[in-house]
């Protein structure tokens, strides 16, 4: 009896096999078209983050920022000449002295700390991947960056006294990408303009006589 039917639970074992590994490969398909779904929709809310944080730099922050710039001028208010701390501590280039002299009560007046914590908020979002930073760099990272300067030693240095502090650490981590790759960009935009120069100039000689 045994022998009669061992055929057929083989032919049983061996479909059965099939079966799962039929089932092994739609599994593994439908993670991948799930995990590419998930990718997907991701990258779309970034990218609609990005757009909403676009229209939000031009129509709520650069506004309120013109403000204090007109504050500042009318305080007569210098602009920082110097050389970026990475750290964004005071240095020798500028001391705190500097700023309770020149720019604190400017920073009231112009409600300076609101806006320096917006553009944390906004620094977050793009350091974290919840907006997508490289969409935003091309129309934002030169204002962005010009703004942090100008904020630079009136209230972000005053803000981190400590080397321990993590204040604003999302500003200046956006603040380093963004400033490093435009100087990159810029650099090589110069080397091409001087690879373009230097094609153009013909590279003459004069043989001497009898050759």
């Amino acid at each position: 009896m045994i022998e009669t039917i061992r055929p057929y639970f083989e032919i049983l074992y061996f479909f059965s096999g099939i079966l799962l590994v039929g089932t092994l490969i739609i599994g593994i398909y439908q993670f991948k078209t799930l995990k590419e779904d998930i990718r997907l929709r991701n990258t779309r809310q970034s990218v609609e983050k990005s757009i909403e944080y676009m229209g939000w730099f031009a129509i709520e922050y650069l506004p309120a920022s013109e403000k204090l710039s007109d504050i500042m001028r009318e305080n007569n208010v210098p602009k920082y000449q110097g050389k970026i701390n990475p750290s964004f501590l005071f240095d020798e280039n500028y001391t705190e002295e500097n700023f309770i002299n020149n720019m604190a009560d400017t920073v009231l007046k112009g409600n300076a700390h609101e806006l320096v914590n917006q553009l944390e908020y906004f620094s977050a979002a793009m350091i974290s991947g919840l907006a997508d930073e490289k969409l935003s760099y091309a129309p934002l990272s030169r204002a962005f960056c010009n703004h942090i300067e100008k904020l630079y030693y009136g209230l972000i240095c005053f803000s981190r006294q400590d080397n321990e502090t993590e204040i604003y650490s999302n500003i200046i981590q956006l603040y380093l990408l963004w400033k490093n790759r435009m100087e990159k960009q810029d650099l090589l935009n110069q080397r091409r303009e001087i690879d373009s120069r230097i094609n153009t100039i013909p590279d003459n000689s004069i043989k001497p006589i009898g050759m």
